[in-house]
């Protein structure tokens, strides 16, 4: 038989895999849920405390090991098995449910082996359910065996009937719970139709050693049992016994209220499937949640994931805030840059729906019909915790439990200034299926989903949710962004000064594994001086803005030229990081050629930063200048020219384009030189980075930038032919913090910075209104010049 043969890899299992007894518990539950029944009780019945059966249990093992090795003695023996006998009795608590049976039993137990199996059997756990049932063949064969597809054919056999009702269960795991909670396992079970019980009897502890002679004798053995009163009923009745661990009221009241509250879905309209709840045959109340409190919440945002027509999937939703409401979009290439996932990742996923609701505690007040502001604030700690994971309307555990935080909010909001959007302000839904999302699957352990490409892409996704559209609503509703500045420059300083570091360990790192590299002194010199440079100009930055009193205006500048410096300090790392990651661990002798090509590609590298650069040293200084008078077609051409090589490594035709062509070639304005420098800068840098994902998504795409200064317009264009901007996303783009790129690839300033800089110079960044490509997106950034033109 299977079992005989895994039978100490089942007791590992059952005790390894199932982590804790209420995830047993729970999965004694799913099992009850896909045999069918319409509801499941669960009584734990305690005759003795834990400590007494342990005391007693030593008691026993000392007398039994006495008999064993000293000669017989009738008399003692009798009289030590009054006074045990008198003790177990003394211990047993008389208000238990048949608690006079068993003090019977005890008093008439006549021998050491019968007192022994009384106190083993003296609490139990029962779980019992009217489903489908088991017969004897299924007790037998399918009960006891791990990874069987029993299920799976029930699954199809429901489905070719119609009956949608998922299976929960995986593997046949879930079986495993019972050797978690207690050694002794004795199940009945019945389908309708047949005339008497199935029974089976497994002591888990008989395999506790590694003696080979007792494992073939093991009797697992199913056998027909009792005589059924109702030949048409269908159940199975699993009783635990010889308990692991302590079982108090205290220990089942508190899994009612923090567990079984939630293990199944307290958002749906009606209980999925009830849960009865017992200890010592008194009714364990099942805190249900108050969804009045849901319409308390201060702020919500429902968010829905699925297919479109095309076969692309879309993520959209809505958040509302203090009587306003805002819908969102995310699709084709924004939604595989903000999950960083390929579509067919992405529809591998399946569709899923969230919902949250967020709590300001401190403006909690009395809610009528929950109680005054203290008894709300209680019923929120009670329930907030994250977002909470429901598969076919049952938990997956422990997502959105109090000590789990697997969505990082705690670590972002307890950083970050504004609103704190935690854990605790939190309760939130995450609804998915096992038929919609074959993917997410639960860990062996049943602690949370298994690590996939597919469970990556939805983190990113519920991220986006609560942190892009929740929390930066919150801040714009309520103006925070305006009250406070868009970035500090301290914080920028360090950033850069980081990046300097990483630069730094990088060349050490590639000295000692390409010590050649050593004979090109020019090329780290260029690259430490490019570094001082990057440095100098950050201190610039500091030190300008310690001095201003002249307003907003000039530190949304000085935060501007912050943000590119440390883009360039990012791609100066990159650069040295690319090179250490084409090494390898081979040595320089192994690959000569790609040492010298190497150098190569870090030199011109080295060259377009430095060519930035240039243009950035007078921006640190600009604003302690007055505007000046230049021509803008000449500052555009510099601009796209100190990217050249950096298009010609992304595969990118750049063209700068003068309209009209029959009008004069050059558009002098007087403004403050750096700050527009800044604005095409961001404009240029933005385009490359979403060229960038397009070829991710379509290698073969021939990406173009064209930037036109319009003389006649008085304005400068910056067009692309990437994934464009959605139109429900035009202004958005220009909102502080707002991004769509992943985590560590942007902060979401830079166009919120250049629209600001325009406004001071009298003018305005937006997109072009008119819609193009078959996407039906915006391509083209518009800068007007009007207010500096002379």
């Amino acid at each position: 038989m299977t079992f005989r043969v895994l039978a100490r890899t089942l007791i590992l299992l059952g005790s390894e895999l199932i982590s804790s007894d209420i995830v047993a518990l729970y999965e004694l539950v799913k099992n009850a849920f896909d045999a069918g029944s319409r509801r499941v009780v669960i009584e734990v019945v305690v005759r003795l405390k834990y400590t007494d059966i342990e005391r007693l249990r030593e008691r026993l093992i000392e007398r039994l090991d006495k008999r064993r090795f000293s000669v017989a003695d009738n008399t003692a023996d009798r009289l030590a098995m009054e006074e045990f006998r008198q003790e177990f009795l003394d211990a047993v608590d008389l208000t238990a449910p048949d608690a006079r049976v068993f003090q019977h039993t005890v008093e008439h137990a006549a021998t050491w082996d019968i007192l022994t199996d009384t106190l083993t059997e003296a609490n139990y756990i029962v779980v019992s359910d009217t489903g489908e049932g088991m017969t004897l063949d299924t007790l037998e064969d399918a009960f006891l065996t791990i990874g069987t597809r029993s299920r799976h054919a029930v699954l199809q056999s429901r489905r070719a009937n119609g009956n949608l009702r998922p299976i929960l269960g995986e593997k046949g795991v879930g079986r495993l719970s019972t050797m978690r909670l207690g050694e002794r396992l004795h199940i009945e079970s019945t389908t309708s139709g047949e005339a008497h019980w199935n029974v089976l009897d497994i002591d888990w502890s008989l395999l506790s050693h590694d003696s080979d002679e007792l494992l073939e004798a093991f009797p697992v053995d199913a056998r027909r049992g009792r005589q059924k009163d109702d030949p048409a009923f269908s159940g199975t009745h699993i009783r635990i016994s010889s308990l692991n661990a302590e079982w108090t009221v205290e220990k089942l009241e508190s899994f009612a209220r923090k567990e079984f509250s939630r293990l199944t879905d307290p958002f749906a309209a009606k209980t999925v499937f009830p849960i009865s709840l017992h200890f010592n045959g008194e009714l364990v109340s099942i805190q249900r949640f108050d969804k009045l409190l849901l319409k308390h919440a201060h702020a919500t945002v429902r968010a829905q994931f699925k297919g479109e027509p095309d076969g692309m999937m879309r993520l959209t939703g809505t958040v509302q805030y203090k009587e306003r409401q805002r819908t969102f979009a995310l699709e084709g290439t924004h939604l595989a840059s903000t999950t960083d996932s390929s579509p067919y990742i992405l529809n591998s996923l399946g569709p899923f729906s969230i919902e949250v609701y967020w709590y300001n505690r401190k403006v909690l007040t009395e809610i009528e019909g929950i109680g005054n502001r203290r008894e709300v604030l209680a019923l929120v700690n009670t329930w907030g915790g994250g977002v909470m994971v429901f598969r076919d309307g049952f938990r997956v555990l422990p997502y959105g439990g109090p000590d789990d935080d697997w969505l990082g909010l705690d670590r972002k909001a307890f950083g970050s200034g504004g609103y704190k959007v935690n854990r605790a302000q939190i309760i939130g839904r995450l609804s998915i299926s096992s038929r919609d999302n074959p993917a997410l699957t639960d860990q062996t352990n049943r602690e949370g989903l298994r690590d996939c490409p597919e469970k990556g892409a939805l983190m990113k996704l519920l991220l986006y949710v609560v942190r892009t559209e929740l929390k930066t609503f919150l801040d714009t509703v309520d103006k925070d962004i305006q009250a406070r500045e868009p970035v500090a420059i301290e914080e920028l300083e360090q950033r850069v000064r980081s990046e300097g570091q990483r630069v730094e360990d990088n060349l050490v790192e590639l000295a000692r594994r390409v010590p050649e590299i050593q004979q090109h002194q020019p090329l780290l010199k260029g690259i430490r001086e490019a570094l001082a440079q990057i440095d100098n100009l950050i201190q610039d930055v500091q030190e300008v803005a310690s001095s201003y009193e002249e307003g907003r205006g000039q530190l949304l500048h000085l935060a501007g030229i912050g943000l590119t410096v440390e883009m360039l300090a990012h791609e100066l790392n990159r650069a040295t990081e690319y090179a250490l990651i084409t090494l390898g661990d081979a040595s320089s002798k192994q690959m000569p050629q790609p040492v010298g090509a190497l150098i190569q590609t870090l030199e011109a590298q080295l060259k377009t930063l430095q060519k930035r650069l240039r243009l950035l040293d007078p921006l640190s200084t600009a604003a302690r200048q007055r505007k000046e008078t230049f021509d803008v077609v000449v500052l555009v051409q510099d601009v796209v020219d100190a990217h050249a090589d950096r298009f010609a490594r992304e595969g990118i035709t750049c063209m700068v384009v003068t309209e009209p062509s029959n009008g004069r070639p050059q558009l002098r304005i007087k403004a403050v030189k750096g700050m527009i420098i800044q604005v095409v800068e961001n404009l240029v840098a933005n385009s490359v980075y979403w060229l960038r994902q397009q070829r991710t998504l379509d290698p073969m795409h021939r990406s173009q930038i064209q930037v036109t200064v319009d003389t006649a317009a008085q304005e400068i264009r910056v067009w692309d032919n990437g994934p464009g901007v959605p139109y429900e996303l035009r202004e958005r783009v220009f909102e502080a913090f707002f991004s769509t790129k992943p985590a560590g690839e942007g902060k979401g300033l830079g166009l919120f910075i250049g629209r600001e800089i325009a406004r001071y110079h009298g003018a305005d960044l937006y997109l072009a209104e008119k819609p193009s490509g078959p996407d039906k997106t915006l391509h083209t950034f518009i800068l007007t010049l009007g207010g500096m033109a002379t």
